[in-house]
């Protein structure tokens, strides 16, 4: 969450899968139905202001848009409610109406972790190298889009699922010039 925020709050990047919220079909829509349609919209309504910086309503944002693709990630996973985020909030109330296909998706959900990376290579048409910013970490990331538009030095700040082999970056990327590097690290620090 304060990572997301820190970084890429108000920033108008490009996903590297495209713009809109799209993510895979299956428990992933299932978490954003529960997310929209069962939170408060007072909820709602302040997370949006948390994440956008605004005043604004949720529902003056854009659905379509890559700042609203950004703000659903961070909503399902980032946002605390009631002390609990959405995605533990939506395992317990409904995790045991899930099958072994769905609950298993929702167990590599859990797992991912938003961080900022430093493109180490790129392979074109198949991954990434990422290091992570903070703690020197390598991950190998099967990202076919990523591996097209990324070259090595480029930062990436996105959620990692890392529990697959190779890793997989999930949702909406914002990427940053290597320029950007000493400011990304004293932000977030």
């Amino acid at each position: 969450g304060r990572k997301h925020k820190k970084c890429c709050l108000g920033k108008e990047a490009a996903s590297s899968r495209g713009p809109g919220w799209n993510p895979p079909t299956g428990v992933s829509d299932e978490l954003a139905r529960f997310a929209l349609r069962d939170l408060p919209r007072e909820e709602l309504d302040r997370a949006w202001s948390a994440f956008s910086g605004t005043e604004e309503p949720i529902a003056s944002a854009n659905p379509g848009g890559s700042e609203f693709s950004g703000f659903m990630d961070w909503l399902i996973q980032g946002w605390e409610t009631r002390g609990k985020t959405v995605i533990e909030r939506f395992e317990a109330e409904r995790g045991f109406l899930l099958g072994p296909r769905d609950a298993a998706q929702l167990t590599e959900i859990k797992a991912r972790a938003f961080g900022v990376f430093e493109v180490a290579e790129a392979r074109p048409g198949s991954g990434v190298v990422l290091e992570d910013l903070f703690d020197g970490r390598r991950l190998d990331v099967h990202d076919v889009s990523a591996s097209r538009n990324a070259v090595q030095w480029d930062l990436i700040a996105s959620w990692v699922m890392p529990t697959k082999t190779p890793a997989e970056l999930w949702g909406v990327g914002y990427p940053f010039p290597p320029s950007a590097k000493d400011d990304l690290k004293s932000a977030l620090q």
